[in-house]
């Protein structure tokens, strides 16, 4: 349920990313300001359920770590190319994370090899062929290397899951170490913005988009706390659960928000990537 929920919420991440890139926001006042908010409300909530972050080096390593792979260097490049690519195709590049989650287990040996997961791999691999020869399909110039410059967010995220198993800071809850990742998101990027942007006042932007930024902020504060506590409970490659959920509802939620022409290579690429999942999924199960 907890996998569910969180994973349909970050699922209207990549149309809230579009969104914002067409309304001209500049991708490093975005990726702030979406964590500046997101660590204001979790703080507000650390306080009130008596779990704020300590500050030992072990505690203060972590923050930085999980910041920089699962927020500022995945984000950063989504928001950079979120008027690049349809909204679909980046959130379909999401389909790889339990892939590479997995691959990552395996090599720290948090996991073994099993065919189910093996099957789940080579499913997505195939997929995101598919969504290349799709590219070709595309409007927009250089789609190819859009998308390949897009598999970095995959390979981040799957980065981050494995660090959070494997590095757990002492006496730290789920959302001890959210507040700490996000906080330190804000605080990493706000001098990128500074640098390149100057302080951007999002809330004098026109029409919807202040409330599709302030909507990011909530999603970080949901999303951190979910995943720091699947994988406290369950490990990273069932985590890869919630990339199914994101991905299906990112698709729908993309089709709701715009009117996107999406050829049926994106169609096949996608039943190709949901059978990646779906066998992933049943071999992390199966590890469980």
């Amino acid at each position: 349920g907890l996998c569910t929920g969180g994973a349909s919420i970050y699922g209207t991440f990549f149309s809230a990313n579009k969104y914002v890139a067409i309304a001209g926001v500049p991708a490093t006042a975005f990726t702030f300001w979406q964590y500046c908010i997101g660590g204001i409300l979790l703080i507000i909530l650390s306080l009130i359920t008596k779990n704020f972050p300590h500050f030992s080096l072990k505690h203060l390593f972590s923050y930085v770590v999980t910041a920089l792979l699962g927020a500022v260097l995945s984000v950063t490049i989504l928001t950079s190319i979120g008027d690049k690519l349809p909204a679909g195709v980046l959130t379909l590049t999401i389909t790889l994370v339990p892939g590479i989650t997995y691959l990552l287990a395996i090599l720290t040996g948090l996991d073994k090899l099993r065919l189910f997961s093996i099957l789940g791999l080579t499913f997505g691999l195939i997929g995101i062929c598919f969504l290349v020869i799709h590219a070709g399909g595309l409007k927009t110039n250089n789609s190819i290397i859009w998308i390949i410059f897009s598999l970095a967010v995959p390979l981040f995220f799957a980065m981050n899951n494995v660090f959070v198993a494997l590095v757990k800071p002492p006496q730290a809850t789920s959302i001890m170490r959210a507040t700490g990742l996000v906080v330190t998101g804000a605080i990493i990027t706000f001098p990128i913005m500074m640098f390149s942007d100057g302080f951007y006042i999002f809330w004098e932007m026109p029409g919807l988009t202040p409330w599709v930024i302030l909507w990011t902020g909530i999603i970080n504060m949901i999303t951190f706390i979910c995943m720091f506590e699947i994988i406290r409970i369950a490990g990273p490659v069932f985590f890869g659960q919630y990339n199914y959920v994101i991905v299906i509802t990112g698709v729908l939620w993309t089709l709701l928000f715009f009117t996107e022409s999406l050829t049926t290579w994106f169609w096949i690429a996608f039943i190709f990537m949901i059978v990646s999942l779906y066998l992933g999924n049943a071999g992390a199960k199966q590890n469980l």
